[in-house]
Order: structure tokens, then sequence, then C-alpha cells
């Protein structure tokens, strides 16, 4: 207990951009007749920590995050009041993060401007119940019924209905928030949790392009199950393991667990904001990147009127060209995300990727 209160255990992780991207069509039999949305509803509202009503807890997870034959560990700890107000604190090696919502305003500090592409990673998998809640923004598919060794499964398939960005960008693979605009979505089907989200592209011959969240070692918790296991895996082979230590109740917190911090950013939260518009180049659509095979992952962040405030290459197969995505991407505009009709700030990565 010591550990998590030097840590001033703390609250849900904000997810600017939620991974609500649900199924690709499965390679299992027939479809069923059971109702996909209902599947969804379910599994989101088992892990939906922060429902309304729920009680106030705390979390505490190690984390370990995988590259190549690199790993680093760190700390995911979480604190919810039980009225809306939370705490969330990220402690790594060469990156940490405490952000706090109160009263609808979300406090960030960090010690990088931008966010690690890792660690908008993490932040889509510790995001489950949003994860699994469907949105206008995606066409659900039917349910299909598969087998994984002794776990019967319900998987529902779905494709983004729309992208942010124009349709002629030619040649090039683009997308943004939940990550590759195809996907398949499971549940353990006995006892409706959540098991995994696959997504990938076709789209250019990038069939490699590929995510699998997955989800496991469920133990209930006050009304709630929620895994204590949580993996994810990329194509590129880098992957990221989350171990929940503890979820206990917790009604008691320090005076100021929930207060903003000195020197913090300060902007509005909104768990399901409305998008509108695309993003707008501020010189034609073509994408002067030139030919050959590239992919690039970019953070931004993005002020009320859709323009870029920062942007940096969180992951690049060619570093050379850095400062010519940043410089083009610098001058777009934006798709406007708003709350209660009030546009608000936002961060997003980007993924960009050619065709070989």
């Amino acid at each position: 207990m010591n550990t998590m209160r030097s840590l001033r255990l703390i609250s849900s992780v904000l997810i600017c951009f939620s991974i609500a991207s649900f199924a690709q069509q499965s390679s299992s039999p027939e479809s069923s007749t059971k109702d996909a949305g209902a599947i969804l509803s379910k599994a989101s509202s088992l892990v939906d920590l922060r429902a309304p009503g729920a009680v106030p807890f705390l979390m505490l997870a190690n984390v370990a995050l995988h590259e190549g034959r690199k790993s680093v560990d760190g700390v995911f700890a979480m604190a919810y009041s039980g009225s809306g107000q939370f705490r969330t604190v990220l402690r790594f090696p060469n990156f940490n993060s405490t952000e706090i919502l109160n009263d609808g305003t979300i406090y960030r500090k960090r010690s990088s401007e931008g966010l690690p592409l890792a660690i908008w990673r993490l932040q889509n998998l510790m995001s489950i119940s949003a994860a699994y809640r469907a949105t206008s923004e995606w066409k659900i598919g039917g349910v299909q019924t598969e087998q994984i060794g002794d776990v019967a499964l319900d998987c529902v398939s779905a494709l983004s209905m729309s992208s942010p960005f124009p349709a002629n960008f030619s040649r090039i693979s683009i997308w943004a928030r939940g990550g590759p605009p195809e996907a398949k979505i499971c549940v353990n089907a006995a006892t409706g949790e959540p098991f995994s989200i696959e997504r990938s592209s076709s789209a250019y011959h990038l069939e490699s392009v590929h995510e699998r969240y997955e989800f496991s070692d469920y133990q209930p918790f006050e009304g709630k199950s929620f895994p204590r296991k949580l993996l994810f895996h990329a194509g590129n082979g880098e992957s990221i393991e989350v171990q929940v230590q503890k979820l206990i109740r917790s009604s008691a917190f320090p005076a100021d667990e929930f207060v903003g911090m000195a020197g913090s950013t300060q902007g509005k939260y909104c768990e399901l904001p409305q998008t509108t518009g695309e993003l707008m180049p501020s010189s034609g659509n073509a994408i002067p990147f030139g030919s050959g095979h590239f992919e690039a992952n970019i953070y931004f962040r993005v002020n009320a009127a859709g323009g870029v405030e920062y942007a940096q290459v969180v992951q690049s197969s060619d570093p050379l060209r850095d400062k010519q995505f940043v410089k083009w991407f610098v001058g777009t505009h934006f798709p406007i995300r708003s709350c209660g009709g009030i546009a608000i700030q936002y961060e997003t990565v980007v993924t960009l990727i050619s065709g070989r």
C-alpha cells in the first residue's frame, strides 16, 4: 500500500481517442442470429469501472513494453472518486505522466510534450470499455462463432464508416484514432467478457498491418468483471504486457487527490465527442513524399479550431523523411471535435503508410 500511496494512486486513463474499432469479417463458419449490438453493450458494461453508480477504487498494474530485444518496465496507476473525478499516473524510466479530471476539466502534466507511441497504445489497451462501445462511426456486421482452445467466442465484425481524410490521398494508406479501419472484436460466449480485438487494413496490399489486444484472467470486482492480464501485439513484433496487481475499493483519498496540478495544461474533457469535417491540406491534397515504402506514426495536438498546435513523429521507418512529414501536416486543418456543441482541443496519433 505504501507503493500505491507514494504514486498518489489515481484513476482511469484519459483516452482522447478510444479504440472503438470493431471487427473485421471472421473466418469462422456462418453468422449466427445473435444481436451484435447487445453483445458489445454487455461486454462494455461488464468492464466499465467508471459507469454511473460505480464505486471508488484504486488500481495498480505493472507494465512491460517490448521492442525487439529491448524491454522497459513501468507502472500504471489509477484512482476514481466514484463521482466522476479521477487521477491517472504513468511512471517509466524515460516518461512520466499525471492526468486529473475535475469538474469537466482535464489537467495533464508530462515529462515530454509529445506522447510516445507505446504510451498511446497502452492507453488504448487499458480503455477496454470504450473499445467495446459501438458508435455511429462504425458499421457493425454479424456475429461469427469461433473456438480458441476450450473457449467458445462470439466475434463481431465492423468497418469504419468514414475517414477524416480526403478520398483522393492516392498511393497512401492513412488513418487516425482507432488505427486500421477493419477489425474483429470477440467476447467469451459463456460469460460475455471481452476476449480480444484484432485490427488490420487490406488497403493498398497492406495485409501485414495488424494489431491485436487480448484480455484474460478475469476476477469479479463490485458487480463488475475486470481482466488482470492485458496484452497488445503489433504486426512488427512490438508488444505490451499489463499485469494488474491491485484493484480495491477505497473511499479515502487525500484532500488534493483530484485537484489540478501547478504547471499542468488544461482542457475540456469529453468521453464521447462528436467529429465533423475532414483533414484539409494547406495546399492541394497530394502528399509529396515520393515513392517507395514507408511507415510513420505522428502524434498531433489539435486546438479547438482544428489547427495543429504540436506535431512529432513518434515512430518512423525512414527518419530522413520525418521533418518532411511534420512540415506537411502542420499546415493542415484537422477535423473539429466537440462536446455539447462546444469545440474542444484533442490529441491523436496518425498512421501514414505507403505501399511497397
